[in-house]
C-alpha cells in the first residue's frame, strides 16, 4: 500500500475494463480505482498509458473530491513539461497570446493559461476547472483592467486587479520577435522596442 498525501481516482469513462499494467491496476468499466491506494505519486506522473487513456476521453481523473476534464486531470498529474519535451517555441507563443511559460528553478516549464482578449471580467467560475491557475493573467480590453488569479478553487477563483480602468492595454498579437531576439511592439504609430 503506498503513503501520499493526496489521493488520486481514475474513473472509467467507458463499459470496458482498462487495464493499466505499469501500475498493476485495473479500473473497471463505468467504475473507479483509487490508484494512490497502490501507487507512489511519482509512479502516477510517470505512467504514459494513463496518460493516453485520459487523453483518449477513457478515463477522467477525481482529487477525492473535484471530476476534472481531459485536461484538468493531465495538469493533476504532470503540470510540468520537462525542458526536452517542448515543441513549442517563443514565435508560437506569441502567436497565441492567450498562452504563456514560465521558467521554474528546477528547468522546467508550466504553462499557464491566460485570457488577454476578455470582454469582461473574470468571476468566481472561471477558475481551474477551465485551466486557469493561480499566476494566469485575464485582460478585460473594454475595461482596460487586468486581473491575476490569486487561487483557482472550482467555483470559488479569487482574482485580483492590477490595473485601474485609466490604464494602458497592450495587444499581445501585436508583439513581434525580430531575427535578432528583439521583442518590438507593432501598435499604433511607430515600433516601440519592448527587449
Amino acid at each position: 500500500m503506498a503513503t501520499n498525501e493526496i489521493t488520486i481516482i481514475a474513473k472509467n469513462q467507458t463499459v470496458s475494463d482498462i487495464d493499466l499494467p505499469q501500475l498493476a491496476v485495473t479500473v473497471p468499466g463505468s467504475g473507479q480505482t483509487t490508484l494512490t491506494d497502490f501507487n507512489e505519486i511519482f509512479e502516477i506522473k510517470a505512467n504514459d498509458n494513463l496518460c493516453d487513456q485520459i487523453t483518449s476521453g477513457n478515463i477522467i481523473l477525481n482529487d477525492g473530491a473535484t471530476d476534472f476534464d481531459s485536461t484538468g486531470s493531465l495538469n493533476l498529474i504532470r503540470p510540468t513539461v520537462s525542458f526536452e519535451n517542448v515543441a513549442r517555441t517563443v514565435e508560437d507563443l506569441l502567436d497565441d497570446p492567450n498562452e504563456g511559460i514560465v521558467t521554474t528553478f528546477t528547468g522546467t516549464f508550466t504553462t499557464i493559461k491566460n485570457n488577454f482578449s476578455a470582454s469582461v471580467n473574470p468571476v468566481s467560475g472561471d477558475d481551474s476547472s477551465e485551466g486557469y491557475v493561480p499566476g494566469s493573467h485575464w485582460i478585460n480590453k473594454i475595461s482596460g483592467n487586468e486581473f491575476v488569479l490569486i487561487t483557482g478553487t472550482v467555483g470559488d477563483a479569487q482574482w485580483k486587479t492590477t490595473t485601474s480602468a485609466s490604464a494602458a492595454v497592450i495587444d499581445f498579437s501585436k508583439l513581434v520577435l525580430e531575427t535578432d531576439g528583439a521583442i518590438v511592439y507593432t501598435g499604433d504609430g511607430d515600433p516601440v522596442l519592448i527587449s
